[in-house]
């Protein structure tokens, strides 16, 4: 094999692993990561709209939390699909999607343009969020229980609505 083929199959090889995984974030930290059965760190941000979300404030409902980028492929393709599930189980979980480090402008631009309909956090203190939640790849998300706990994780992207369903059922509390 050629180096120039060599290289390339490399370049593409380490382009697939990337996309399948999710974007590496610019977080430093060793914290750890909130566990389901933890109780998630409390934060407030202002949506697309300047409305001050407190997830404190939202204790009695669920809550999926997404951290993803613009830029982010594996982002991007996983956004329709919480789209879809936030049309189907948004009045029983509160979507959340916090847009790590982008400008609220950059991000209405995107959210306007891909028709996603709910509630984006943007702004300059979305990255200090992420940290507390010690997110190292988006897109990464949590579910977050009635009473504050976390009760699942998942790091890299959905690839189904199915996928997503399935996540907010693998942890629907028992009644």
């Amino acid at each position: 094999m050629s180096r120039k083929s060599w290289l390339l199959a490399f370049g593409l090889l380490l382009l697939l692993v990337s996309s399948l995984s999710g974007c590496a974030s610019s977080s430093g930290t060793t914290k750890t990561a909130p566990r389901p059965g933890n109780l998630a760190p409390d934060f407030t941000l202002y949506t697309l709209k300047g409305e001050r979300i407190n997830l404190g404030e939202l204790k009695g409902q669920r809550v999926l939390l997404n951290f993803w980028a613009t830029w982010c492929g594996p982002c991007r393709r996983e956004l329709p699909y919480l789209e879809e599930a936030f049309q189907s189980r948004g009045t029983e979980v509160k979507f959340l999607g916090v847009n790590v480090g982008e400008s609220p402008s950059e991000v209405q631009e995107f959210v306007q343009a891909n028709k996603i309909s709910f509630t984006i956090l943007a702004g300059a203190k979305t990255t200090d969020v992420a940290e507390a939640y010690n997110v190292r790849y988006i897109p990464t998300t949590f579910l977050i229980g009635e009473e504050g706990a976390v009760e699942n994780v998942k790091i890299g992207a959905f690839a189904s609505l199915g996928e997503v369903l399935n996540f907010l059922q693998e942890s629907a509390p028992v009644k």
